[in-house]
């Protein structure tokens, strides 16, 4: 679920800043110079300790702790780490609130989906162009992969570094064992959208409530789809709807037909999650990210599974790059120290780790991704070389900051169409005309 967008001037209402005159710029702590040579800063003067703001992830979180406890800690000073865990949904509250209140977080979660336009333009972030030239650490940032560092620019300016990637919902696990009795291997990269639909029919058996595929009906699974016709959801300048577009339509209708007609694939209120179902033997095609895999290894017990590719017939990558980072608070007073966690988190060690023990998206440099106790299974290394041999763009962005509105609107007004509530071509120009009234606003 995408959190709740926020304008400029909700940020600043709810930080309680509106009418006093002041600015969530106005908090921003200037940052010391290293002396030369120096490499990454000194650990913070005064008390070292770090409040941090992320959502409910468990084993990352546990992560987190660990590092703080292990690594981070005894390597600066017994620098203390605090972690505040918060629900999707509360989070912009949280940070303003902690802004108002002169105890803001010095980190906090920030995905290219969500809030990270408004919160970047809102001067709740700290752009990290003048840490990145004191401590010399552009040429490392070279080597992320096409894309990742992209996801977190605006205006010129550096609002974070992805600890975690992945290419969106381009993948398709299936359920190898049920397909190999129906006499059907999936080797063929270059395969159209008509032969997927074939194979979700042969393989559904809508009398024993098995769906062919779960397709998945959110932003990320509309822009992968969409894109591998040839089309995408925002022009590239970020102005203009393509929702109601050529290629956009053979995605909507091909959705339509497998969901609405002809009921071999799931419904979005049918299944939430669709990994316990896949388990079962109830869904045998399921496209979502690469790293789902590791979760798969522990459900799937009664046959095998396999990893590929949803079809692309369009003449870009496929998928669609999303990001995620600990962004540092404008606002925080310990700069250097959250700047220095944050670098921390970027080692390869560290990305390795996350990926074996809290099953977390992988940090985006080959080696990290190419590392041999990164590639826990055939199927997750299958995803990490395509990751590698075709990065995707970016994920769309709207030039307004706003997209977490632009993503809210697909989400909740192309459902009706896969319920057959409304005619699908009412649906498409609805969102499409509420789409460009959001891109047509001003900046948030």
């Amino acid at each position: 679920m995408m959190n709740q967008p926020l304008s400029r001037r909700h940020f600043l209402q709810a930080a309680g800043l509106v009418g006093l005159g002041v600015t969530v710029a106005a908090c921003t702590p200037a940052v010391a110079p290293a002396s030369p040579g120096s490499g990454a800063a000194a650990p913070a003067a005064a008390a070292d300790h770090l409040q941090i703001l992320w959502v409910s992830q468990t084993a990352l979180v546990e992560y987190f702790q660990k590092y703080a406890d292990e690594t981070f800690g005894p390597a600066h000073n017994g620098a203390t780490v605090e972690i505040e865990v918060a629900p999707n949904q509360e989070f912009p509250q949280k940070i303003l609130a902690g802004i108002a209140a002169g105890a803001p977080p010095d980190i906090f979660r920030s995905v290219n989906v969500e809030n990270f336009a408004q919160f970047a333009l809102s001067d709740v972030t700290l752009a990290l162009d003048d840490l990145i030239a004191r401590d010399n650490y552009g040429e490392y940032l070279d080597t992320f992969l096409p894309g990742s560092l992209e996801t977190f620019q605006l205006r010129g300016k550096q609002y974070g570094i992805p600890f975690g990637a992945h290419p969106s919902s381009q993948y398709l696990f299936y359920n190898k064992t049920h397909l190999t009795e129906q006499g059907i291997t999936l080797d063929n990269p270059d395969w159209t959208w008509e032969e997927y639909a074939d194979v979700v029919r042969k393989v559904a058996d809508p009398d024993n409530q098995v769906f062919g595929a779960w397709i998945r009906a959110n932003f990320e699974g509309y822009m992968c789809g969409v894109r591998s016709m040839g089309g995408d959801l925002i022009d590239e300048e970020g102005t203009k709807s393509l929702i109601n577009t050529e290629e956009a339509w053979r995605f909507w209708n091909l959705m339509y037909a497998l969901i609405a007609e002809e009921g071999v694939a799931a419904q979005p209120t049918e299944v939430t999650d669709w990994k316990p179902p896949f388990a079962e033997g109830k869904i045998m095609l399921a496209n979502d990210n690469g790293y789902r895999e590791s979760f798969l290894r522990e459900m799937v017990t009664t046959f095998e599974f396999d990893t590929f590719l949803i079809p692309n017939e369009g003449d870009k990558p496929r998928g669609g790059l999303i990001a995620d980072t600990p962004a540092i608070a404008a606002a925080s007073g310990q700069v250097d120290l959250a700047w220095a966690w944050v670098k921390g988190l970027l080692e390869t060690e560290q990305g390795v780790r996350r990926v074996q023990e809290a099953r977390y998206i992988p940090l985006p440099t080959e080696a990290a991704l190419l590392d041999p106790a990164a590639l826990v299974s055939p199927q997750y290394e299958f995803y990490v070389r395509q990751w590698i041999a075709n990065p995707p763009l970016p994920a769309p962005s709207a030039a307004n900051g706003r997209s977490s509105e632009v993503f809210a609107a697909l989400q909740s007004g192309l459902e009706a169409a896969w319920l057959k509530t409304e005619a699908l071509a009412t649906v498409i120009e609805q969102v499409d005309r509420e789409v460009q009234t959001i891109l047509d606003k001003d900046p948030a």
